[in-house]
């Protein structure tokens, strides 16, 4: 059986926009505050959140999630989809 790896890459990426955006408003941030804790234009964090960019690097995920107070361990496993 072959693996769907774009449908695996949309789950994904569909799961860490839903995080970014629960766990953002969970600790009262506005997009705007969200990106001068990671250094990120505006425009970035709503199109991320949005679904109108790519998946960020796995850089930037990590600096957002420590922005939002997240572990990291967290990240590496939505990162990898599990």
């Amino acid at each position: 059986m072959r693996k769907d790896f774009a449908s695996d890459r949309k789950i994904q990426s569909e799961n860490f926009r839903e995080l970014l955006k629960k766990r953002r408003l969970e600790l009262g941030l506005t997009q705007a505050q969200l990106a001068e804790r990671i250094s990120i234009t505006v425009d970035m964090v709503r199109a991320i959140e949005g679904g109108r960019s790519c998946n960020p690097s796995f850089f930037l995920a990590v600096d957002i999630f420590k922005a939002l107070e997240l572990d990291l361990g967290e990240t590496i496993k939505l990162w990898a989809g599990k």
